[in-house]
């Protein structure tokens, strides 16, 4: 399923690729997405929501990185109200806001849910680093610099087949 919903979008995974994906949303409740501007970073996490299912505007959700309004969001309070609930956050280009804990106000909902946060980094002299404490919390998957050279650009798409969501329980009992 993970293989074919990249592969609609002409990124095609290897078996192997596609079980690091799910492994990584599995293990983990935060993704590390790295590389040059272009790469196709913020596509990697829009198609992973996609694959599991998680698209719908309550599980794939999209916020500024730390955001003095995110522990009193709507949405975020929706999610806590919903533990069992699949979600993806995407905090897209964190290490260009000049924050020291991108993740801040969404602690509670990676401790306590079935909720993810997939966070996107550019590979740029203006990206400011992460400590070491946030690349110690989750799984980093980084964009090669040669298929960073130039903007990535999709095959051939195709139709792809829409699936019902994925539970985290059950990519647990399937890995």
């Amino acid at each position: 399923r993970m293989a074919g919903r990249f592969a609609a979008e002409g990124w095609n995974l290897s078996r192997r690729e596609a079980l690091n994906l799910c492994a990584c949303a599995v293990l983990s409740p935060l993704l590390i997405i790295s590389g040059a501007p272009g790469s196709g970073k913020t596509k990697i996490a829009r198609m992973l929501a996609d694959a599991l299912g998680w698209s719908d505007p309550g599980q794939f959700l999209v916020f500024a990185p730390g955001a003095e309004s995110l522990a009193q969001d709507g949405r975020i309070a929706a999610l806590q109200n919903m533990p069992d609930t699949p979600a993806l956050i995407l905090l897209d280009d964190a290490n260009l806001y000049d924050i020291a804990d991108p993740l801040r106000g969404l602690s509670p909902i990676l401790d306590d849910s079935e909720c993810r946060v997939c966070m996107t980094l550019q590979d740029t002299p203006a990206g400011n680093p992460l400590c070491a404490n946030m690349l110690d919390r989750g799984f980093t998957l980084r964009l090669s610099p040669q298929n960073a050279a130039t903007r990535w650009e999709p095959s051939q798409k195709t139709d792809a087949r829409i699936e019902p969501p994925v539970s985290l329980n059950a990519l647990r009992q399937a890995l």
